[in-house]
């Protein structure tokens, strides 16, 4: 869902180069765990995750190969292994789940994603058991009530054991509410959001349910993202924080990408990716911010 936000570099230089970094990480960490072609399926939900375990661990920026541009070399922040390895084993369930739903639903697209990663899953199934997490909570998350428990608890367990692998475990219960409040504040921000082509209705029961009261809407919004940015405050986050709360402060103002113009096909998806501050190139490194 962070996907949608306008990063604007200019406001915040230095919180952007940051998560730049953080999200070239989850790109190499990615392809690290289960191929180079999985690095497609990396969002910025993983890089968020990605930037918190980063603080947490205190982990500095390194130059390091571009995947898309090998003889270009970025920053990246990449987490310990066994956090990297977990994180992108909750990248690959979370989307397998959303495939399957998909599939459900007669969307043929989807049944051949889950065949190209289905050794991918495997892993990333045995990787969550080691950490103590049973890959059975994420199934059937796009049918759950996005608000009740089920999205929030997941997020609530990823962050607890982020926690254990930073070495911290002292922090697992602020984690935790860091996880729900994230969770929630996703969900409320995705569904004030119009549907479009580059935003998915995920929930449209519950579109429906809270476009009754658009004030009341934006009202339990604003609640959860305060109550986010008071637990990632409160978190060791380091250089990482002030990245993190600037993209909580980017939902508050309600800053997404655009949609793409009429013309060109081509240059309207370029300059979309360009507005959206990806930090990224589109494929084959034709276009380099």
């Amino acid at each position: 869902m962070l996907h949608h936000l306008r990063f604007f570099a200019e406001r915040n230089p230095e919180a952007h180069r940051v998560h730049q970094e953080s999200f070239c990480g989850v790109c190499q960490g990615q392809g690290r765990f289960s191929g180079p072609m999985s690095s497609m399926a990396i969002n910025y939900l993983q890089a968020y995750f990605n930037l918190i375990a980063c603080g947490l661990e205190g982990v500095p920026a390194q130059k390091s190969a571009c995947r898309t541009e090998p003889w270009n070399r970025v920053g990246v922040r990449r987490a310990s292994p066994p956090v990297e390895r977990f994180l992108a084993a909750v990248n690959l369930l979370l989307l397998a789940s959303w495939l399957r739903h998909q599939k459900e639903r007669g969307d043929r697209r989807a049944s051949v994603g889950l065949f190209m990663l289905r050794s991918g899953v495997r892993k990333a199934e045995e990787e969550l058991r080691g950490a103590e997490l049973d890959p059975a909570i994420f199934q059937g998350l796009p049918l759950a009530d996005p608000l009740s428990g089920g999205l929030s608890e997941v997020f609530a367990e990823v962050m607890v054991r982020l926690a254990r692998l930073c070495g911290l475990p002292e922090q697992a219960e602020r984690l935790a509410e860091t996880g729900r409040s994230l969770a929630r504040s996703l969900v409320l921000w995705h569904v004030s959001v119009p549907p479009s082509p580059d935003n998915p209705d995920w929930f449209p029961e519950l579109r429906q349910e809270l476009a009754r009261d658009p004030v009341g809407l934006r009202q339990k919004l604003e609640l959860h993202l305060a109550e986010l940015r008071e637990h990632l405050k409160a978190l060791p986050l380091r250089e990482s924080q002030e990245a993190a709360l600037a993209v909580v402060d980017s939902m508050a103002e309600g800053e997404r990408v655009l949609q793409p113009l009429r013309g060109d096909p081509f240059e309207a998806y370029k300059r979309r990716w360009l507005q959206s501050g990806d930090p990224c190139e589109l494929p084959a490194g034709v276009i380099r911010r």
